[in-house]
């Protein structure tokens, strides 16, 4: 028969050695968990996750809160993420740090294709906020380092006249382009007060290089269109009665592109004429662009 305090030694002596085997236990998981992978729905996790959750019917969702609650997240660690509720819906990163958190969004609108980057929805804007184009752009736009044509609308169009005769040059300079201003985006009306049909040349450095631009009718235009004398002014060709147009009326030509002298203004240049008459020019400024 064991006796009352045999009974209780083995307890305590049961109590002792549980203790002991829970610390060697201990002392053996802690290595272990803090070199091994975590699996939950799997337990074969990758080597390569720390974690790696596993389900076919179920995802992962992150913490949601709105915009004003993420922005009051305190010193919000690098590269975390919180899906936010409301205003612009959507996941949210730190791209910058804890002290000067840059919360990003995560578009999904941007679509890798076989032909190129494609953003499916929305507008994009390049140094301006709330766009109002597919691609809106504040700024000048290069190509191969060069600066493509960037317009900007006068708040109210600039008005210019101006007379000519035939063969002479003329140097218009409108008031009210910015300097550095490279073109113009001008509506023109010109009238003549003859029948005779005749090319007017509006750019830069025409007095150099005139170029008639007629050669008859019916002629070739690559002939006389040279790409340096294209490159350096728009030609208009005014069409007189013998073409079933009225003279006294004039033409009105939409939408021309000028390009300007580096001094500022552009040259104007008629050639063609039959008859020494003076006509006009009538020019309406719309844009313009450095």
């Amino acid at each position: 028969m064991f006796s009352t305090e045999s009974l209780l030694l083995s307890r305590n002596q049961f109590q002792k050695l549980t203790r002991f085997f829970l610390v060697l236990l201990f002392i053996e998981f802690i290595p272990y968990n803090l070199n091994a992978q975590v699996g939950i729905g799997t337990q074969t996790p990758d080597s390569s996750s720390r974690l790696e959750l596993k389900h076919s019917a179920k995802g992962v969702l992150s913490p949601r809160m709105t915009k004003n609650q993420r922005l009051a997240i305190t010193q919000p660690a690098k590269g975390l993420l919180v899906y936010q509720t409301d205003d612009v819906a959507g996941y949210y990163y730190n791209e910058g740090t804890a002290a000067v958190p840059v919360w990003k969004l995560l578009q999904s609108s941007w679509v890798m294709e076989s032909t190129g980057l494609n953003f499916t929805s929305g507008k994009v804007g390049v140094s301006k906020a709330n766009p109002t184009y597919p691609l809106d752009v504040n700024g000048k736009i290069a190509i191969n380092a060069n600066p493509t044509i960037n317009w900007v609308d006068f708040a109210e169009p600039l008005v210019h006249e101006f007379s000519f005769n035939n063969f002479s040059t003329i140097a218009v300079n409108p008031s009210g382009i910015p300097a550095g201003a490279r073109y113009i985006l001008a509506d023109v009306f010109i009238t003549f007060p003859t029948s005779d049909d005749f090319n007017m040349l509006l750019g830069k450095n025409l007095g150099v290089n005139p170029v008639s631009w007629t050669n008859g009718r019916g002629a070739r235009p690559s002939s006389s269109m040279t790409p340096s004398a294209l490159g350096a002014c728009v030609k208009l060709t005014y069409q007189g009665e013998l073409d079933g147009y009225t003279p006294y009326f004039g033409n009105w030509y939409n939408s021309q592109i000028i390009p300007l002298k580096n001094t500022g203004g552009f040259d104007a240049l008629a050639s063609g004429m039959f008859v020494s008459a003076t006509g006009w020019v009538y020019l309406v400024i719309r844009a313009y662009s450095l």
